[in-house]
């Protein structure tokens, strides 16, 4: 039988690759579904577009089924759509438009853990989120939170706890949380042995220095005679900054604090309106 009598098979019968594109099925188009469509589709695909919708301010918004579904989110959520998630979370902190108190009790430990030891968007979408929960009244979890990665195994997450630690105190004061639990929680980091963790570690004391002055001296009384001395030329900094900036205004006496720990961030700028109040931190 001459070959060219026999018929070619198509592309697209049995057995063949399919070559006509109205033949494959249409990529689904993210832009025209429903928030809530995106949410419930499997495909992490749309997951990220429904995050990204969120974290972008974009209409259709259902910030209701976002939050009822946080608990099955955090758990699925990962790779690609992860970083999305997080600025999602963020960004419905930030708005007020979700229960803080509810998300911190299902999505802080994942934030705390993966978000800040994750790629460089997770990690400051995961600094947002404390930052806002703390505002939001939640100090108490934030630290925990981090006071369990301060206490990791890994030095990279008890570094990034400690460091995010450090910056939430510096950016909104330590009247969200209790004084005495802080300074016990980041006193031993001193003795950590990553180079990285201690020095974070005495960063995070002079933070709060900055807020209670020479009120943070009896909760210091564990710490060895040299890291005492590092200490007290790190405040000494800390005195002359805020001297440089109000002119007469020397280191803060004990019980009074160069700021009301408000939470503004440029702290050298604050002007104190009451000293704090030292038995409440430390209660």
């Amino acid at each position: 039988m001459d070959l060219d009598d026999v018929p070619a098979v198509a592309s697209g019968s049995a057995g063949g690759i399919p070559n006509d594109p109205d033949a494959m099925p249409a990529a689904p188009d993210y832009d025209t579904m429903s928030f809530g469509e995106l949410l419930g589709d499997a495909n992490w695909k749309a997951h990220k577009a429904a995050f990204d919708r969120l974290a972008n301010g974009g209409e259709d918004v259902d910030v209701g089924a976002f939050a009822s579904m946080l608990p099955k989110l955090v758990k699925d959520v990962n790779g690609p759509a992860a970083d999305s998630f997080v600025e999602a979370l963020a960004t419905a902190l930030e708005d007020e438009v979700v229960d803080a108190a509810a998300v911190a009790e299902v999505a802080l430990g994942p934030v705390a853990d993966k978000g800040l030891t994750g790629r460089q968007r997770a990690a400051a979408a995961s600094a947002r989120v404390l930052k806002a929960l703390t505002t939001a009244g939640q100090g108490e979890p934030v630290f925990a939170a981090l006071a369990k990665g301060m206490s990791a195994k890994a030095p990279k997450l008890r570094h990034v706890s400690i460091q995010a630690l450090a910056n939430v105190v510096k950016e909104l004061g330590i009247h969200h949380f209790n004084l005495k639990q802080l300074i016990k929680a980041i006193v031993p980091l001193f003795n950590d042995t990553d180079a990285k963790v201690r020095k974070e570690a005495m960063t995070a004391v002079t933070h709060c220095y900055r807020f209670v002055g020479a009120g943070i001296e009896p909760f210091l009384t564990d710490v060895r005679d040299v890291q005492k001395q590092e200490l007290d030329r790190m405040f000494a900094a800390v005195s002359d900054e805020l001297a440089a900036s109000h002119g007469t205004h020397k280191a803060p006496a004990a019980g009074r604090a160069p700021g009301n720990g408000a939470g503004k961030p440029e702290g050298l700028e604050r002007r104190s309106q009451s000293p704090p109040d030292m038995d409440a931190l430390a209660a």
